[in-house]
């Protein structure tokens, strides 16, 4: 398997694992052009990508956001769940005085 087919497989592989991901669908028009390619992309489903790296992938891959990301991360579930638990983020609540 070429070099390039080998980052495709490990690409794959990292993608298909994320809680977002329901279903990876490669496209013969740009992605399994030959069988080459369609084995290429088939073999994503034989690499296995330890935990350990998995979250470093996840970090390294991050985006840095501009503000009001931080606000709307650290301030706007106290405004918008009044206390409660929604998708393990926790709220307060806020004080009207």
């Amino acid at each position: 398997m070429a070099r390039a087919d080998h980052r495709r497989a490990l690409g794959l592989s990292a993608v298909s694992v994320l809680a977002a991901v329901t279903v990876l669908l490669v496209r013969a028009r740009d992605d399994a052009r030959t069988v080459a390619q369609l084995d290429a992309n088939l073999a994503s489903l034989e690499v296995t990508i330890p935990d350990a790296q998995l979250a470093e992938l996840d970090q390294v891959s991050r985006p840095q956001l501009d503000f009001p990301a931080d606000l709307v991360r650290d301030v706007a579930p106290h405004y918008q769940q009044a206390g409660a638990t929604i998708n393990g983020v926790e709220s307060s609540v806020l004080s009207t005085d």
